[in-house]
């Protein structure tokens, strides 16, 4: 995987941009992913609590939903700080961290590759889904649904990297891709006519 370039190279052109703010088709493909993803998740837990409930009870206390509550306001920003980390592996000079209505974000300036551009918008994905499965194997019974409803918003929260992800491999293999949090652009070398 090469390093991220500061500059666009001469003879590339953009051929493809997400924006999630701007573009309502893009957001609602991507808010239809992550609840669709919510709603699979969510479907053991309710059949749990439902299993619960009709057997002597829901036993989930105010201990558990409090460190539920700190894990999921914890998860938004070390998802994008791990995706700021990965640019900066890969060459960014500098990374900008911020929130644009409902979305926080990780950008940078840089364009990088297509190969190193999906490992930046999966990392979190993969990274924070493998440390919370572990955490749902080595916890107590009552404090596996704590760490396994923050998993459903590591997974339904990756919607947006899953679909960028989806476009990117669909694109040419010399595409860059510039993520400035708040949208990306895909350039491709223009070909001579």
């Amino acid at each position: 995987m090469t390093s991220a370039l500061q500059q666009l190279p001469e003879g590339y052109r953009e051929i493809w941009r997400a924006d999630l703010q701007k573009n309502k088709k893009q957001a609602m493909a991507v808010n239809g992913l992550a609840l669709g993803l919510a709603a699979a998740m969510l479907a053991p837990f309710l059949y749990g609590v439902f299993q619960a409930s009709s057997s002597g009870g829901v036993h989930f206390h105010v201990t558990q939903f409090l460190a539920m509550l700190a894990g999921l306001l914890a998860y938004i920003p070390l998802h994008e700080l791990v995706h700021g980390l990965c640019m900066k592996y890969f060459g960014a000079k500098k990374v900008h961290y911020g929130y644009a209505g409902v979305y926080a974000w990780a950008g940078s300036k840089a364009y990088f590759g297509r190969k190193s551009y999906i490992v930046i918008a999966l990392a979190p994905l993969v990274f924070w889904g493998l440390v919370l499965a572990a955490l749902c194997i080595v916890v107590p019974a009552q404090w596996f649904w704590v760490f396994y409803l923050v998993q459903v918003t590591n997974v339904s929260g990756a919607a947006g990297d899953l679909y960028i992800t989806w476009k990117a491999l669909r694109m040419p293999a010399k595409v860059l891709i510039q993520d400035t949090g708040t949208g990306m652009a895909f350039y491709a070398p223009h070909a001579p006519a």
